[in-house]
């Protein structure tokens, strides 16, 4: 059995995220408070109480998904003795994954992750960029698509991600956004349906944050891995420190290549994948991807008891 770790990313985050694991273990309780002392705020209260339009802001949502995903990681490497073959994570998941292989130390992974969110979400002018999720269309016909709403708007519509065989999200200006939702719809797709969120991701656009974000990971200390981890812009294992900040980088303007990165696992002999941290999307998306393979995802007391199957 090959196991892979997979970290979801923002739009997982929810109020009361990873309350029921911190009053049951103190490894949890642990990683909440470490996140509140380095980032300066209470990150905890906003987690378990909210209020919702506060907790999903960027800057927010992102440290809180980094900090329930890692603690509760800590909490299956305490409680088994299971050993990933790989980790990887959905965007901003990446850095969990990360944490996760040793590589960046929590302290400097939430810090980076809040300022990812602060320079991902001044990139762009609030209403100025949107995304919006496409079901039913083959990528070759929504490029088309996409080159032809930036020629007629003059403005950017980019791929972001390509979740599943059935499922890739677009990003870019508003404008261009919804004239490409209008095409689509008329050229078959059966869903196309705008996100909520704040900015328009993994697109050209967040050129403004790469700068900032240069910043931050030169100051932060990285280490050997642990394990490898499957980088979303390439969709390829990676064991070097000196390749993550390049692909960290890049990744702020380039698509998330989530299929491809579940392929890659699976040609290398991993048949388990395990989601950590809140929610259950990447699950689903692995289902759609290959349905062959065993999936969990341990966000709460009950699903960490699941974990004792693969012990056993």
């Amino acid at each position: 059995m090959k196991i892979a770790f997979m970290f979801p990313g923002q739009g997982s985050q929810y109020v009361g995220m990873g309350k029921e694991l911190y009053e049951k273990h103190d490894i949890v309780r642990e990683y909440y408070k470490r996140a509140d002392e380095r980032l300066g705020i209470g990150l905890t209260k906003l987690m378990f109480e909210g209020p919702k339009e506060e907790l999903t802001l960027t800057y927010n949502a992102q440290p809180a998904i980094l900090t329930m995903s890692v603690a509760i990681y800590k909490l299956i490497r305490s409680v088994s003795r299971i050993e990933p073959s790989m980790c990887m994570g959905h965007s901003v998941g990446e850095y969990s994954a990360l944490a996760a292989a040793s590589v960046v130390g929590f302290e400097d992974a939430v810090y980076a992750v809040r300022k990812r969110g602060e320079a991902m979400q001044a990139a762009v002018k609030p209403g100025e960029g949107t995304m919006a999720a496409v079901i039913g269309l083959d990528e070759p016909v929504i490029k088309d698509l996409l080159m032809r709403a930036q020629g007629e708007t003059g403005s950017v519509v980019e791929i972001a991600n390509y979740n599943s065989p059935e499922q890739i999200v677009i990003s870019g200006h508003t404008n261009a956004v919804e004239y490409a939702m209008d095409l689509l719809r008329a050229n078959g797709a059966r869903i196309a349906k705008k996100l909520e969120v704040s900015a328009p991701f993994h697109s050209s656009l967040m050129e403004p944050a790469v700068s900032g974000m240069r910043d931050v990971l030169k100051n932060i200390v990285l280490n050997n891995m642990t394990c490898p981890v499957v980088f979303n812009v390439d969709a390829q294992a990676h064991t070097s420190g000196n390749d993550i900040v390049p692909l960290l980088l890049k990744q702020l303007v380039s698509p998330v290549r989530w299929v491809d990165s579940i392929i890659f696992a699976i040609k290398n002999g991993v048949d388990t994948f395990i989601e950590i941290g809140p929610g259950k999307v990447l699950t689903g998306l692995v289902k759609r991807i290959n349905s062959s393979v065993r999936l969990f995802n341990v966000h709460d007391p009950a699903t960490l008891e699941q974990i004792n199957i693969l012990i056993q």
